[in-house]
């Protein structure tokens, strides 16, 4: 993939998580996925602790901060290359 395809999902992928929406669907995914575990609807495929849950949020915080990074570093390089431009 091009540079530029790859800032441009980076800023996609920072815009969703960055937003109530996402935050409310995990929220309702979470207390779905911790009710089916604790009444063992499905089996409790996961039971208390919820060790795959905690995983899952590890896995999604490993990808999720430096997707982050990313981008505000996009947005740092690209309100520099405007100022460069307002007063070069």
């Amino acid at each position: 993939m091009q540079a530029w395809r790859l800032e441009r999902l980076a800023a996609a992928i920072a815009h969703h998580v960055g937003s109530w929406r996402f935050l409310i669907i995990q929220t309702v995914l979470v207390m779905i996925w911790i009710a089916l575990n604790v009444f063992a609807v499905v089996s409790g495929w996961d039971p208390y602790p919820f060790v795959l849950l905690n995983l899952l949020f590890s896995v999604q915080a490993a990808y999720t901060g430096p997707v982050l990074l990313l981008s505000q570093v996009l947005v740092v390089a690209a309100v520099a290359r405007a100022g460069l431009r307002q007063h070069g």
